[in-house]
């Protein structure tokens, strides 16, 4: 649940404002919003008429299509509401709805052939953490909902690993312990499809990340984004954790970029012998580093060129008011 039509609404135009403040790169990293089904609509239109580089999902959904259910929501419903994620299983829903297993495959079921984006939350309570089954329980539940899906159909899943202990707490997952589970599940998706299948499956960590540790989090190299929870109903914070996932995105393209670049100087150099690979890598490395200095300066000019701008709409404004 959380905020109504009218907060969502506000919370939205607030959050477009900050991110245009700081000249975000959408193109770096996706943003979907999902807020409650009374709210849906309403961000529908401001997103649609705003022109807002914004996706958005809902919170759960029905694995039933049409009939007389009273209260459902179908898929089909939440694509005429311009939604293309879906959260299916989250722990709140597990334990105060209990959905088991061959629910949730129906579910996910219906939200693939609706043509969107099943978001499959997993992860462990205290209890199997302290059994030390972590991973097994969440690679568990990861099987058993996907086992008898498509090549095509797990590609466009996402998985949120959110340890139940880490969820509204203020304990979050430390990043290792983010990052073991996404391989794990990474790796666990390899043997039951195929490793470009397993790559093409974004894995999300959720569990009260913030500002403070989204950093640490996303740099973790089978972390590809972030389900966030009670920061998310900050705008700011909001914004400035999906800032920080821009630059780490950015990071990774450039790092990319020189892996290509060091592979295609080994090809160049090959039969020279040692002294001009070791000659390559010193400067790639070096390229890195300057490329990564360029990134946060990039991020800081334009911080400060969006401060500049909101000064002086505030003066414009105080001209305009007094006649100045």
């Amino acid at each position: 649940m959380n905020l109504d039509h009218l907060q969502a609404t506000y919370f939205l135009q607030k959050f477009a404002w900050l991110l245009r403040d700081a000249h975000y790169d959408f193109d770096a990293a996706q943003i979907a919003i999902m807020p409650p089904y009374t709210d849906l609509r309403s961000a529908q239109v401001l997103i649609e008429s705003e022109k807002l580089r914004l996706s958005l999902g809902a919170q759960n959904v029905s694995e039933i299509s049409q009939g007389a259910f009273t209260g459902d929501i179908s898929a089909e419903m939440l694509v005429k509401l311009g939604c293309s994620y879906v959260i299916v299983g989250h722990s709140e829903r597990r334990r105060y709805h209990p959905e088991d297993d061959a629910n949730l495959v129906d579910k996910v079921r219906a939200v693939l052939a609706a043509g969107m984006h099943p978001i499959l939350c997993v992860g462990e309570s205290r209890e199997e953490r302290r059994k030390g089954i972590e991973l097994d329980y969440a690679v568990g539940q990861v099987h058993d909902v996907v086992r008898d899906l498509s090549d095509e159909d797990a590609a466009n899943m996402l998985i949120a690993y959110e340890p139940v202990w880490a969820i509204g707490k203020g304990n979050s997952a430390t990043p290792k312990d983010a990052q073991d589970a996404a391989l794990a599940i990474r790796t666990s998706l390899a043997r039951l499809y195929s490793q470009d299948v397993a790559d093409r499956v974004r894995i999300l960590y959720g569990g009260s990340a913030n500002p403070s540790n989204a950093l640490s989090l996303l740099e973790e190299p089978d972390v590809d984004g972030l389900l966030v929870g009670g920061a998310s109903l900050d705008s700011e914070q909001f914004s400035q954790i999906c800032r920080i996932a821009a630059l780490v995105s950015r990071r990774r393209q450039k790092a990319e970029a020189s892996r290509l670049r060091r592979a295609k100087a080994a090809g160049a150099v090959a039969g020279d012998g040692e002294a001009g690979d070791i000659a390559s890598d010193g400067s790639d490395d070096a390229s890195d580093y300057s490329d990564d200095a360029t990134t946060v300066s990039d991020a800081i000019h334009a911080r400060v060129q969006g401060q500049v701008k909101s000064v002086q709409h505030q003066v414009k404004k105080m001209k305009d008011r007094f006649g100045l």
